[in-house]
C-alpha cells in the first residue's frame, strides 16, 4: 500500500504534474532507494515467482540507503554555522574561539549568532569596541582618546579640533557630556571609555574591552 506525503496542514501533497506524491517519491526515503534500485534492475533477471523475494531485498537495501542518505544530510548541515546545532555548534565555536566564548543557556540560533557576531566584528578598533559594548550592554559607550584631537581638542584649536604635533592636550568640550570636558596626553596607547552598565556584569564589560583593545592599548573604564 501506498504511503502519501501530507503537509503541515495534513493536505496530501501532489507534484507539479498534478499527481499525489508517495513516500517513493521523497528523496533519500526508504521507498525512493528501493525504487531506484529497482529501475536499473533488469526485468528478465527475475521471474514472476521471485517478485515478493526481490522486493524484500529491495526493501532491505532501501532502509540502509536512507540511512545513510540521513547522515549524509545531517553531516552537510554541521559544515555551516548558520545550519549546525546542539554539539555541533559547540565544536564549532571553540575551533574559531577557543573558549572566548561559550553557549551559556543560549538556543542554537542565539548562539549561532553570538558566533558569527563575534567572528566578524571589528576588533581592535574605536568602532568595533562601541559596537560590542553597545549589544552588551544596550547603551552606547563614550570614547575618548587622550591621543585623538577630535576628542580632546589641541593647542590654540579654538571651537574646532586642530591637529597637534605630538598629540592634542588642549581641553575640549567637543564629546562633553553636560559641560564637562577632557583633557588629552601626549602619550599615545590610552583610551578611556565610559560605559553604562545596563544588564550587563561589570566582569563581562571589562572582558570585553581587554578583548576588544589592540595589543599594547591600555584601557580605562568606568561604570557609572
Amino acid at each position: 500500500m501506498a504511503v502519501y506525503l501530507v503537509g503541515a496542514d495534513g493536505a496530501q501533497l501532489t507534484g507539479t504534474d498534478g499527481d499525489t506524491l508517495t513516500a517513493a517519491d521523497q528523496t533519500g526515503s526508504a521507498d525512493d532507494v528501493a525504487s531506484r534500485l529497482s529501475a536499473v534492475l533488469p526485468p528478465s533477471w527475475f521471474p514472476a515467482a521471485a517478485a515478493p523475494v526481490l522486493t524484500a531485498l529491495l526493501e532491505a537495501a532501501g532502509y540502509v540507503g536512507a540511512l545513510v542518505y540521513s547522515i549524509v544530510a545531517f553531516a552537510s548541515l554541521q559544515l555551516r554555522i548558520a545550519t549546525a546545532s546542539g554539539g555541533w555548534l559547540d565544536m564549532i565555536c571553540f575551533d574559531f574561539l577557543a573558549r572566548t566564548l561559550t553557549r551559556g543557556g543560549m538556543s542554537d540560533a542565539s548562539f549561532a549568532a553570538a558566533i558569527k557576531r563575534r567572528i566578524l566584528r571589528q576588533g581592535g578598533t574605536r568602532a568595533g569596541i562601541a559596537a560590542e559594548l553597545q549589544s552588551l550592554t544596550g547603551n552606547a559607550p563614550t570614547i575618548i582618546e587622550g591621543f585623538n584631537p577630535g576628542d580632546c581638542g589641541a593647542f590654540c584649536g579654538g571651537p574646532v579640533p586642530i591637529g597637534y604635533a605630538g598629540g592634542g592636550t588642549g581641553y575640549s568640550t567637543t564629546q562633553a557630556t553636560a559641560g564637562a570636558g577632557y583633557w588629552g596626553t601626549r602619550r599615545a596607547a590610552q583610551v578611556f571609555i565610559r560605559a553604562a552598565q545596563g544588564s550587563a556584569a561589570a566582569s563581562d564589560i571589562y572582558a570585553t574591552v581587554a578583548d576588544m583593545t589592540a595589543a599594547g592599548v591600555a584601557g580605562w573604564v568606568a561604570i557609572p
